[in-house]
């Protein structure tokens, strides 16, 4: 489940059009289901994301990958411990 979240997490911050936003919400959870329910076409008061808006959320996310790929080589998607 940790890779759903990391495309959750980058999909929910590259949608927000400003910090401000984001800080309407009480945690990172709510934000994140805040934006869920909007993905889903299930928020109760705010507009679902086009299909246009997924289809670009998708294709940014695709190319933000490829770039890690390509920058940290056999390392961009490991854990390491801390």
């Amino acid at each position: 489940m940790a890779d759903r979240e990391v495309a959750l997490r980058f999909c929910a911050f590259r949608s927000l059009g400003d910090i401000d936003e984001y800080r309407e919400f009480s945690s990172l959870d709510s934000f994140l289901l805040d934006f869920t329910r909007r993905a889903d076409g299930i928020h109760p008061s705010k507009p679902s994301l086009s299909d246009e808006e997924l289809a670009k959320l998708c294709a940014d996310f695709d190319r933000a990958m490829r770039a890690a790929s390509v920058v940290f080589g056999s390392t961009a998607f490991r854990k390491f411990p801390t």
